[in-house]
């Protein structure tokens, strides 16, 4: 059945479920079993059935799935849900399994529902089979798996008996031979019916006339007068009555046994009263079993239930069963609650259940508060979990009027305090997006009353959120004020990462962005693996927002890369769309544009402000395309969106724009659009709060001078703006120097610019002395001057060259100058790191090796294989064998020569220091001068003074950690020559990480060994202690899912790949994970 669809649809008693049981027996399969009910007519109370079902199944499976239904966040859609759920469970199981959708006659009025059952049986993927039972067809689409013969249908054709069965049924009850006219009576009265022959066989032996076939018995309405008259009637009271009531909850527990006061022997002697009682696995009383009465059966009770029954006692029933059915079923108890008309208790069970900040079905919960009566309906705790339910929509009108009447009416109802600041914190959230940021700050006040402790860090979060608010809209002060009373709180470190985020509003439009950087970074890792309050993607996406506006365009890119992922595993569906537009924006700048045209095509409009950087994006294709109209009318919409977004993002926006308005030669456009930019830095970030961007202003007002040909006027605004500036000059060139680079060159040149401050700005902005080279060729002499020695000292080889041939300058001045600064740089040179750790690189100064650098490969290669040598000479005939096998010995000599020569010219200091490269008579070697590293060699002697330290130490560990910096040279990975260096290293970083599992386990910082036991396993995926260190980590810090989930990947990956289960010791971990012991 994995891979394939099974569709049963046919009235009750035709043996659906029967069937798909002695098939899944006959077949092995491990079954999800779900049994629809009303409930499950929402999506998303379906989608939680469904996850909870198969990870009953296989514990862990579909963990991934309830992660992203847990937090802050409002659930995902549910049939992106069920999409990533088949997907999780293609990666994860080695067994199949099947997915029985069971009743599903009760999901045909559910549009939403029907289109979860529709994406199962259409893409059930190849580890998933799925098995449809109900009483009606549902609206599904089957053309697709029904021609590709992935779909089996059955109709009651298929399932009615035939006269083989039928006498093979009689038989067996009989235990005797029956004749042909016994079993045509029987195959006349039911139409080869199966209820219907079960249950007249089970009511005597054909033989002796005892079956009672004299009138039709085809239809469950004649199953029920049947079951009336044969199994109630003869009952006495109040054993009848008892059994009625026992069809009140849709399972029999021990528990519900006694709340309603069953028979001692009513669940194990049920069967042999032909009451229809089946046994179920997968329960939660104490045996691990639970009972359900046959559906027509329990039609059947329910029927004459409401007909011996007044409705108050009914109502009596259900307020007896709900206490007993919420120890398995919580939402069922709900429904009991309700029907008892205890409304109160009802609310109560709602609350508890929904939680204060779980994600669950909204429709679901919206069906509850709507059966209250109005005189409930004005509790309090109802508002509030209104007021989340518009939230989650995305309706922040109704929401905010909503959580205003339940917080205004909460200190009369007592509301619980942390369900009380959780609304608070969604009214600021409200309030915030439609522009109403100022409105927060009294939703939270009072969050530092003694009082207030009890609702947690929830109440600190939430002011903080406030501040976060009245930040982005520009009122820096306010907002640090605020804040400021929050980090005087006990909670403070629990809420740090929104300072990060309050602070990033702040730092960026003035201008401290490596603060900002270094801030959200860092609040980042302290929510990496731990994020009670939902704000890892917040501060992902604030950290993206800081590298692009300090010009690393690449990095942010990674960032925003990172973030999708993570919101694609949340199924944040808008979120994802919004990244992409942000990640098209920053590749069409770069001038990528068929890739930002593909991640255009993959996304949806979100209709908020956020779609901004799509449009901007639209504008810079455009642009590249000519297409002067497209253009202005994107970068129309762009800033449209924007109007109604923060002003840090709508003065973005239109900064953004103004290079494709330029670029199709809409200069008047621009003009305006920058003049807006500046009224709103003006209003919005007033002095010194604004300095950054008011300088990025000016600075995209002399690129608009360039484009119309007033290189003069540019050169001040170049001028005007590096100055006001300040210390985010460097990023501001980095980020615009496409644009602004003839300007700066003209300001030099005619003044306006000093040479050595700007000198000093590029060298910031350029590491790698890219631009110092061209400015040491300056026409200006003074620049030349001041551009010489930076150039040398960045290691750039290009420099070396051009600085070499000033020295034969016609002005004595700069070819003394050069000469100096050959002779500084040869005294103090800078110093080289050779990278073999995560990928080989050679950094000098801010200069770094890439592909481009080497003549040849085989340039780098010796390299390569010097360096696993340390300064240990090597012979050559080894070089021979590794570097060049198929040549002869004197072939082999004068390529080794060669490109030992052209390694020199790249890596050697200037002037006469000794070369980077040591040949010997019959040996090589590197020959490193002061300050020069190789990193292997740090991170040894580091992993040797951490894994010798007579006690474990923490700090010696996180030094040796720190300086691993991935797999040993992978550009060697198949070479014999760098195996035992690359073994050797790889196992010593093991070592280490398994000490500092052990480190973070003692002090029970479980995020950290979490962190580092998932390092272990990238790193070898197929050693099952890092995958039990993990699986120990996770489970210690309540992540119990996830710890299976982990066994899940481990045996999938050891099966798939090496042919071998688990060990003993991983699977007896894994059993002590599911029992729920100590590890």
């Amino acid at each position: 059945m994995s891979g394939q669809a099974i569709v049963i649809v046919a009235p009750a008693g035709y043996g659906k479920t029967t069937l798909v049981e002695e098939a899944l027996a006959t077949t092995h399969r491990r079954a999800a079993w779900v049994r629809c009910t009303p409930a499950d007519r929402h999506a998303d109370r379906l989608l939680s059935s469904i996850v909870r079902a198969v990870d009953d199944a296989v514990p862990g499976s579909s963990e991934v799935i309830a992660d992203a239904r847990d937090g802050g966040q409002p659930a995902p859609d549910p049939g992106d849900g069920v999409r990533a759920l088949l997907a999780e469970c293609d990666r994860l199981l080695v067994d199949p399994i099947v997915i029985v959708i069971d009743d599903a006659e009760n999901l045909t009025e559910s549009e939403g529902a029907c289109a979860i059952v529709d994406e199962l049986v259409r893409d059930t993927g190849s580890m998933v089979g799925v098995a449809l039972l109900s009483r009606r067809a549902l609206p599904l689409r089957l053309a697709k798996p029904r021609h590709s013969g992935r779909l089996v249908e059955l109709g009651i054709g298929d399932l009615a008996f035939d006269a083989s069965e039928c006498s093979d049924l009689v038989a067996r009850a009989a235990g005797r031979n029956v004749s042909t006219d016994e079993v045509d009576g029987l195959l006349t009265a039911t139409e080869g019916w199966p209820m219907g022959i079960a249950t007249l066989v089970s009511g005597g032996d054909p033989g002796d006339g005892t079956v009672g076939i004299e009138r039709p018995f085809r239809s469950p309405n004649a199953l029920r007068e049947y079951l009336r008259e044969e199994v109630l009637a003869p009952l006495a009271e109040p054993l009848r009555t008892t059994l009625l009531c026992s069809a009140v909850p849709r399972r029999l527990t021990p528990a519900v046994a006694v709340a309603l006061d069953l028979p001692d022997d009513h669940l194990a002697g049920a069967g042999t009263r032909g009451l229809f009682l089946q046994r179920l696995a997968g329960g939660s009383n104490a045996d691990g079993w639970s009972y359900a009465y046959h559906p027509l059966f329990r039609e059947a009770l329910l029927d004459q239930l409401s007909a011996d029954l007044t409705d108050a006692e009914i109502r009596d029933v259900h307020r007896r069963v709900a206490p007993a059915v919420a120890a398995h079923d919580p939402v069922e108890a709900i429904e009991h609650r309700l029907a008892a008309q205890e409304w109160s208790s009802a609310i109560d069970a709602i609350v508890a259940e929904t939680g204060a900040s779980a994600s669950m079905s909204t429709a679901l919960v919206r069906g509850w508060l709507d059966q209250l009566p109005d005189s409930h309906r004005a509790d309090a705790r109802v508002d509030l979990m209104l007021g989340h339910l518009a939230w989650a929509d995305g309706r922040f009108d109704v929401a905010i009027e909503h959580l205003r009447a339940g917080l205004a009416a909460g200190p009369a109802a007592d509301v619980d305090r942390q369900i009380e600041w959780w609304a608070r914190f969604r009214l600021v959230d409200c309030l915030g997006m439609i522009g109403r940021p100022d409105d927060g700050v009294p939703v939270v006040d009072g969050f530092d009353r003694p009082d207030v402790r009890a609702a947690g860090p929830i109440a600190a979060a939430a002011a903080l959120y406030a501040a976060h608010g009245i930040a982005s809209a520009g009122r820096p002060a306010d907002a640090l004020d605020l804040a400021a009373r929050v980090n005087d709180l006990p909670e403070a470190d629990r809420v740090a990462p929104i300072d990060a985020l309050l602070r990033a509003y702040i730092d960026v439009p003035a201008g401290r962005l490596a603060e900002a950087a270094d801030r959200t970074l860092a609040a980042y890792r302290q929510v990496e693996h731990d994020d009670p309050l939902s704000m890892r993607l917040n501060l992902m996406a604030a950290h993206a927002t800081v590298l692009g506006e300090q010009g690393h365009r690449d990095q942010a890119f990674e960032w925003w890369e990172r973030q999708r992922v993570q919101a694609e595993r949340a199924l944040l569906v808008a979120r994802v769309d919004t990244i992409r537009g942000l990640q098209a924006m920053l590749l069409a700048q770069s001038g990528r544009s068929s890739d930002a045209e593909n991640l255009l095509a993959l996304r949806d409009p979100t209709g908020t402000w956020a779609d901004q950087s799509a449009y901007v994006a639209r504008a810079l294709l455009a642009a590249a395309d000519g297409d002067r109209a497209s253009t202005i009318a994107a970068a129309q919409h762009a800033i449209a969106a924007a109007s109604v977004g923060p002003p840090l993002y709508r003065w973005s926006t239109l900064i953004e724009v103004v290079p494709a308005l330029v670029t199709v030669g809409a200069h008047e456009r621009a003009a305006t659009v920058l003049d807006a930019a500046a009224a709103l830095v003006d209003d919005c970030y007033p002095g010194a709060t604004g300095r950054h961007l008011v300088a990025r202003t000016t600075i995209r007002r002399a690129a608009l001078a360039i484009a119309g040909g007033d290189i003069d006027q540019a050169s001040e605004l170049v001028a005007d703006g590096l100055r006001n500036a300040g210390e985010t000059a460097p990023d501001i060139v980095r980020l615009e120097w496409g644009e602004i680079g003839p300007a700066v060159s003209t300001a030099l040149e005619n003044g306006t610019l000093s040479p050595a401050a700007t000198i000093e700005c590029l060298w910031t902005a350029f590491p790698d002395g890219a631009a110092l080279v061209e400015l040491a060729s300056h026409p200006v002499a003074a620049v030349r001057r001041s551009a010489f020695r930076p150039a040398l000292a960045s290691g750039n080889p290009t420099a070396r060259a051009v600085v070499t041939h000033a020295v034969d300058d016609a002005d004595p001045t700069v070819a003394r100058s050069a000469a100096d600064a050959v002779a500084l740089v040869a005294m103090s040179p800078p110093p080289r790191r050779f990278e073999s750790l995560g990928g080989f690189r050679i950094r000098r100064g801010g200069w770094s090796t890439d592909d481009g650098s080497w003549t040849r490969p085989a340039d780098a290669r010796l390299v390569r294989f010097l360096l696993v040598h340390g300064e240990t000479p090597v012979p050559t005939d080894l070089l021979f064998d590794a570097l060049w096998p198929d040549l002869d010995s004197q072939g082999a000599r004068r390529s080794l020569q060669v490109s030992a020569s052209r390694v020199r010219k790249l890596l050697d200091d200037p002037g006469p220091s000794p070369s980077i490269i040591d040949a010997g008579p019959d040996t090589y070697r590197l020959r490193l001068s002061e300050g020069d590293v190789l990193d292997w060699q740090q991170f040894e002697r580091a992993a040797a003074a951490a894994l010798d330290a007579t006690t474990p130490s923490l700090r010696l560990l996180e030094h040796a950690h720190s300086l691993w910096g991935g797999e040993p040279l992978p550009e060697e990975r198949y070479s014999d020559w760098a195996a035992s260096w690359r073994a050797r290293l790889v196992d010593r970083c093991v070592d280490v990480l398994v000490a500092l599992v052990g480190v973070h386990s003692d002090r029970d910082d479980h995020a950290a060994a979490i962190r580092i036991a998932r390092e272990l396993v990238d790193i070898d995926p197929y050693d099952e202690r890092s995958h039990r260190l993990l699986m120990a980590a996770l489970a210690r810090s309540g992540r119990r899912g996830q710890a299976l989930r982990q066994f899940l990947v481990c045996r999938r990956m050891l099966l798939e790949d090496l042919g071998v289960e688990p060990s003993a010791a991983t699977s007896a971990l894994r059993g002590k994970i599911l029992d729920g012991g100590p590890l």
